[in-house]
């Protein structure tokens, strides 16, 4: 997980405290969801597509912190129909290790490590090369993110004091 710090708000927080807490909650979700979106937009095009699941799961998410902490996660997004869960999204953006590919049963004790006849003989897979598309996005999109940002926010505390005032 990276994690980004950014400082040098002064103006903002000065700005921030004239809303009242509701308000300025809405101006900085909003933003960074517009800030992110530079990046997510980006990953979608770098992502190398076969069926396009992976692609359509790309979405953002926000998490609670302690007051003043913003969490936002950008990436694949859980579906909860099984067939179209992308859960090899890591797959693709670290690759793999060649591999055996056991037939596993009902009769396989995995804690013991015994196995069942059936799983003896298993075929190797090759390995699959990694096809980063989050981190590149990140690494030629974060400056563009940040600008983009910083003008939502100030944007949208225009618009809110201008809720407020009308």
């Amino acid at each position: 997980m990276t994690s980004v710090t950014i400082g040098g708000f002064d103006r903002l927080e000065r700005a921030l405290i004239q809303l009242p807490i509701r308000n300025s909650k809405n101006v900085l979700r909003r933003s960074i969801r517009a800030g992110i979106k530079v990046v997510l937009d980006q990953a979608k095009l770098n992502v190398p597509v076969e069926s396009g699941l992976l692609r359509k799961s790309l979405g953002i998410r926000f998490k609670r912190g302690r007051p003043g902490q913003v969490f936002v996660q950008m990436g694949p997004r859980k579906n909860r129909d099984k067939k179209k869960d992308p859960w090899y999204a890591h797959l693709v953006e670290f690759g793999t290790r060649p591999h055996s590919l056991r037939k596993r049963d009902k009769l396989a004790n995995f804690r013991t490590g015994r196995r069942s006849r059936q799983t003896q003989g298993s075929k190797m897979h090759p390995g699959a090369r990694s096809k980063p598309f989050l981190r590149p996005a990140f690494d030629t999109k974060a400056q563009d993110a940040i600008d983009k940002f910083r003008d939502e926010v100030f944007r949208n505390i225009d618009v809110e004091i201008r809720r407020l005032a009308g």
